[in-house]
């Protein structure tokens, strides 16, 4: 197997990587947007945003399989960040450099590889990449399209969209430290994560006099799931449920994952029907249909809590998430696909 070596300009190329903080950062819809289209236009089982770091290539949107970064010594991406147009490899399994490699000989079994170069600033800091288990071929118009996707990734890294309090953490952290907020199943803000995201916006709400919303969501019964099908349902079922509130939430909310079971959005108050409207929205999203599975279609039910911490306030970060918390145990008692809207000046209502 040949490993992936540093690149001519690596330190400059590290450099931009760190100054864009997008190596563990939260995974977002626009992206996945992209690599979703990139796996129906090529037909393909797996496309992702790979971003090349100093060790580790680090997935800021991954189609088709379930992991958040692999070393970079054995990716494919680490050797197409060398090339100045996309990189090639239509069957692993024989090629001299790659046939021995863990991911063709093992899970996910890897034949096809193509990487386009992402380039920003002058400097190639990763790929958008297409993986089949199969071998197979692109056509020049194939190439175009792949290239036309990449520029549409390029532009969108080129400019944040996330909330001023997302920004300011990730913009505080370097990337050890930016790699401990961030959950590896789902791809969104852990619970320390969460917490510092939810400290800024706090702050930043309080000082502009608006209200924020924290809304939570418990998937229930995963202790079965995992009995039934094994922890890797509980994964794939955490994992997609993410994927789905990223693609239903507005580009700024904040994702993340409380604990085991329970998954937080947090976005700006408007008033109390829009705020209400999407929190069901948002439900919709998570119940609307099965998850696959292997062989298998999961319907996981779920319940969710909404808490307004409205401006000025006397609430602290911590009393938010404990209401929030106990709204949330009180919709143990309603249906499936509940949401309890929390308000301190009114009665908890359905």
């Amino acid at each position: 197997m040949k490993s992936a070596e540093n690149t001519a300009d690596e330190k400059e190329r590290l450099n931009v990587l760190e100054n864009l903080s997008v190596v563990y950062s939260p995974a977002e819809g626009r992206f996945d947007e992209i690599t979703n289209m990139a796996r129906r236009v090529f037909d393909v089982p797996i496309a992702l945003v790979s971003l090349v770091a100093e060790s580790r290539q680090w997935f800021k949107s991954a189609q088709g399989l379930n992991a958040a970064e692999t070393p970079r010594d054995i990716s494919f991406c680490g050797h197409a960040i060398q090339q100045d147009g996309t990189f090639i490899v239509e069957d692993a399994s024989t090629h001299p450099w790659f046939s021995d490699n863990p991911l063709v000989t093992g899970h996910p079994n890897l034949r096809f590889y193509a990487g386009k170069p992402l380039i920003v600033n002058g400097r190639r800091i990763g790929t958008l990449c297409l993986l089949d288990q199969k071998p197979r071929r692109l056509s020049p118009e194939e190439l175009e399209k792949l290239e036309i996707l990449a520029k549409g990734v390029e532009d969108n890294i080129a400019v944040s969209v996330l909330s001023q309090g997302q920004q300011e953490v990730l913009s505080k952290s370097n990337e050890i430290q930016r790699a401990d907020l961030i959950d590896p199943t789902t791809q969104t803000w852990n619970r320390p994560g969460i917490e510092q995201v939810l400290l800024h916006e706090f702050r930043i709400a309080s000082y502009e006099k608006r209200a924020l919303v924290l809304l939570m969501f418990a998937v229930d019964r995963l202790p079965e799931l995992a009995q039934e099908h094994g922890p890797e349902a509980v994964d794939a079922v955490l994992a997609e449920f993410a994927r789905r509130l990223r693609k239903s939430a507005d580009p700024a909310d904040a994702l993340g994952r409380y604990d085991k079971e329970t998954l937080v959005v947090v976005y700006d108050f408007d008033n109390e029907e829009a705020s209400a409207t999407k929190a069901r929205r948002l439900m919709g999203s998570l119940t609307g249909q099965p998850v696959s599975f292997e062989e298998s279609e999961i319907t996981q039910p779920v319940r969710g809590a909404s808490m307004i911490a409205y401006s000025p306030s006397t609430l602290s970060v911590a009393d938010l998430i404990i209401l929030t918390d106990q709204a949330l145990s009180r919709a143990h008692d309603e249906p499936p696909g509940s949401i309890v809207f929390y308000d301190r000046r009114k009665t908890p209502r359905n």
